[in-house]
């Protein structure tokens, strides 16, 4: 084992794992992607195993400060202790350092004597961290319950001064600490103070600047709740940041829509999560003259959250990516009429009375969305994430909205649908389609493969049918007419099969008719299954491999279908 060449080490370490080298990408949110735990029995082999295996790893660190919970040791699950890690000496993968702390600890000086301690113990070896993470949370011990929920009355003045002049004197001291250790931070991400006793502007204000302070070069900025003052965090802080990601809820966000504003001119991405309309009113008005903001370098909005908003000017003139995690968050049609010229990815949910009103205006006709390259769309779902609507006569439509279609998507679970999928509009230029939420049969999944002869990557749901049997396996000499009937019509280009859900009498029937639909396509190389339950999951995977062995599925003897890949995707 310890003589195989590097290159292979690392294929059996990838495969081993299921993930490639972990990504040098930024990280903009509380949950840093954690280790798989099977790597670490990999680096234990020997010292060239060690050398390869470490470069998988994109540590999550963790320093957890609670002086109310000495004995707690682990903080945040997603995260490792610094601690454990600095035992094993692996200090220098960490790429993510997550710091919880509460108010009172920050205050009294026990945050900056933590991180201090552990701080000195790692010699200069945490200067690739890119990403800092703080999340203040509220004094607590077991039996008691939080400030806020035992009504203690507010702090007074002298109070009120004392605590803000020793969290800032300390969040200050921890900057200077952090910006020395880690010199190369360019992702901040801040939870801040919700303390019912005290006015939360000047504390959350002192910690952020002081993040900030200690990352000059910052690019990406998460605010992920806290009350600020905008008008008193530092000007000159944070110059260079261009993504930024927010979340709004109440009076306890107040502050942070007007510290995006403060980055309008220079924001490149603008990830809103709000369940408040008047907060996410005010990422788009002026705070001072009330005047229309306008976002003009803003490349990509995601929104998560239901609201409605109308906007009278266009804020987006050169978005190229339009996300919406929930209910599209626009009254009007305005804003899908304004990026037309520039869009090139939407992913949006549809209320069905909103989505039908754009259509009366027009706003989805064939062709009006000229640069659009990937579009999924969804509309409204019930409790069982099944769409409330039968959207399925939708796709023609949604398959001309562009020229240079490359990726569909649509597959929103409809209950009954109504319209077969096969007899599509033609896109000449589309690469991957997800029709997770139509059944199809597999004679209708090779019509509409046919249809499209530069598709790579195809997902279905597949159902039952007449065309093969389905009262028991598929005998040799059914498997041999199907094929002779169901010929590929065009030199297809189709490498991965998915299947997200399929409907048949047993699973090993299932995975019969999945081997059928993959043998008449001589390009395709990989069949992705859709992860469902472990049971499920379990039972046709097995199916598929035993189905494989069945020797007519290569009716030309090239053993193409029985070395298929086969693979569960997805959760």
């Amino acid at each position: 084992m310890d003589n195989l060449p590097p290159h292979v080490i690392d294929a059996i370490v990838s495969y081993t794992i299921g993930q490639d080298k972990s990504k040098t990408e930024l990280r903009t949110d509380a949950k840093p992607l954690a280790v798989p735990h099977t790597l670490y029995p990999l680096m234990g082999i020997c010292r060239e195993w060690r050398r390869v295996a470490s470069n998988f790893i994109g540590e999550s660190a963790s320093i957890f400060v609670n002086s109310n919970l000495p004995n707690r040791q682990n903080g945040p699950e997603y995260a490792q202790p610094l601690g454990d890690i600095i035992t094993v000496g692996l200090e220098h993968h960490v790429r993510h350092l997550q710091l919880e702390s509460t108010i009172g600890d920050i205050a009294d000086g026990m945050a900056y004597s933590t991180i201090s301690s552990l701080l000195s113990l790692c010699k200069g070896k945490l200067k690739g961290v890119q990403t800092v993470s703080l999340r203040v949370s509220i004094a607590h011990e077991p039996g008691q319950q939080h400030f806020f929920m035992m009504g203690q009355p507010m702090a007074d003045q002298q109070e009120q001064t004392n605590m803000e002049k020793e969290v800032t004197q300390n969040s200050r001291r921890i900057g200077e600490l952090l910006k020395e250790a880690m010199p190369n931070i360019i992702s901040v991400v801040y939870s801040g103070v919700h303390h019912s006793r005290f006015n939360n502007q000047p504390l959350n204000n002192a910690i952020l600047s002081a993040l900030l302070s200690a990352a000059p070069s910052a690019q990406y900025l998460s605010v992920l709740g806290g009350e600020l003052s905008y008008t008193t965090l530092g000007g000159e802080l944070a110059p260079n940041v261009k993504y930024m990601h927010v979340s709004l809820s109440n009076s306890a966000s107040n502050g942070i829509p007007e510290l995006a504003i403060r980055f309008a001119d220079r924001l490149e991405t603008l990830t809103v999560d709000t369940s408040d309309y008047e907060q996410f009113s005010k990422l788009f008005k002026g705070p001072v003259d009330g005047l229309p903001v306008v976002y003009s370098k803003l490349r990509t909005l995601k929104t998560s959250g239901e609201n409605s908003y109308t906007l009278q000017i266009n804020p987006f003139p050169e978005l190229r990516r339009l996300i919406c995690r929930d209910i599209y968050p626009f009254t009007t049609s305005h804003v899908l009429r304004w990026i037309q010229p520039t869009v090139e990815v939407m992913e949006v949910n549809f209320s069905d009375h909103f989505y039908n009103q754009f259509v009366e205006d027009g706003v989805f006709d064939a062709g009006s969305f000229p640069n659009l390259r990937h579009v999924n769309l969804s509309w409204s779902q019930d409790s069982s994430h099944i769409s409330i609507a039968d959207p399925s006569s939708e796709l023609p439509r949604v398959l001309s909205l562009s020229p240079v279609l490359e990726k569909v998507v649509f597959d929103t679970a409809i209950s009954s649908p109504s319209t077969a999928v096969a007899g599509l509009y033609r896109c000449k230029h589309l690469k991957k389609l997800s029709l997770g939420g139509s059944r199809t049969t597999i004679a209708e999944a090779i019509q509409l493969i046919n249809r499209f002869p530069e598709l790579r990557a195809l997902t279905l749901s597949l159902k039952t049918s007449n065309d093969v049997n389905e009262r028991g396996d598929i005998s040799d000499a059914e498997i041999k007419a199907f094929q002779e009937k169901n010929v590929s019509q065009s030199s297809s280009k189709l490498r991965t099969l998915g299947i997200s859900t399929f409907v048949f009498t047993t699973r090993p029937r299932a995975a019969q008719h999945i081997l059928l639909l993959a043998s008449i396509f001589k390009s395709i190389g990989r069949i992705e299954v859709h992860s469902l339950n472990e049971k499920r999951d379990t039972a046709i995977m097995a199916a598929l491999e035993e189905a494989k062995e069945h020797s007519n599925f290569d009716g030309d003897g090239d053993d193409r279908i029985r070395c298929m890949r086969v693979a569960l995707v997805g959760e």
